[in-house]
Parts: C-alpha cells; structure tokens; sequence
C-alpha cells in the first residue's frame, strides 16, 4: 500500500545504520523465503567522495531502476533533469515491481547549487504505492534532551527535519 517515506533520526553514533542493516537482512532472508520480487537500492552517503552528491545519487538510482526492470526511459545527462526525471523512472519501475530506497546518511549530502545547504527539492512529494523510500539523518545531541538547553527556548530543528514535517513524512 501506499507509505509515506521515513525518516531514522538519532545522534551521531546511535546505530541507525546497523539498525537499517540488520532489517534490511530479515527482510531480504522473508523475501527468499517468499519469493517476492522487491529491488532494494541502498546509498551510503559518505562512503566516497561521489556517494556525497545528490546528483550522483539520482543518477546512480535511475541507472540501477532501469537495469533492473529493464526500462526503456534513458538517464538523462544534463543535472539539472535528474530530479525531473526521478518521478518518471519510480512510476515506471513500480508498475514492474516493489522498491525500497535506503538513503544512509541524508545530512551528509551536497547538492550542487542550493542556497544555505542541503534542501530536499530534488525528491519527488509523493511516490507511487510500489515504491518506499528509508533515510536516516543525525541531529545534535540536544536537540533529544529535554530540558538540557538554557532557558525555555527549544533546540532548533536542522532543515532536513523540517523539511520531512512539512512534508508530513514520519520521523
């Protein structure tokens, strides 16, 4: 059925990625078991320099969309369509099968061109029902500590998190 996409926030540390992991491999062994067809596509941001680009990674995506459900669509090589084209290559490979999107690390990227940091722009505002999408992101320690700041104001929330809410995204 249709989800919203989610959003795994912790500290630095916390286990998110081992957590996403370790759910990740119960659910690949379920699938076997049941033998359901499920393409899962897993980015690691930081794990090299490239893997820090937004435009890499949809570039990466759509590539590994098309391989995999055999789409006709080609990657387009002009940056400023890979968000564009995002939308059309998920609506196609959801009709071929179920997908889920793993983003580790989603503070960590840099998009080309965006004013005052990492937005979400280039993510489409709703998927289609085939298609989930799992992030994780850090916040400082503070924001999770209730009453550890001075005075009454509340720790601010990092864009990314706002972002997510707007968008009525679970956190």
């Amino acid at each position: 059925e249709e989800r919203s996409p989610i959003l795994l926030l912790g500290e630095t540390g916390s286990g998110k990625s081992s957590f996403l992991a370790n759910w990740l491999h119960k659910r690949i062994q379920m699938n076997k078991r049941s033998r359901g067809n499920e393409f899962v596509f897993w980015h690691a941001v930081g794990s090299c320099r490239q893997s820090m680009s937004v435009n890499s990674l949809l570039r990466r995506l759509m590539n590994s969309l098309k391989e995999e459900f055999e789409l006709t669509r080609n990657v387009t090589l002009d940056e400023d369509r890979l968000s564009w084209d995002l939308p059309l290559f998920l609506e196609q490979a959801s009709k071929k099968g179920k997908v889920i999107i793993i983003i580790d690390g989603l503070h960590r990227l840099v998009q080309e061109g965006a004013e005052g940091g990492m937005n979400l722009t280039w993510l489409p505002l709703a998927f289609p029902q085939n298609v989930r999408l799992i992030m994780t992101t850090t916040a400082p320690a503070s924001y999770f500590k209730q009453g550890a700041h001075d005075g009454d104001e509340t720790p601010r929330k990092p864009p990314i998190i706002l972002e997510v809410e707007r968008r009525n995204w679970q956190v």
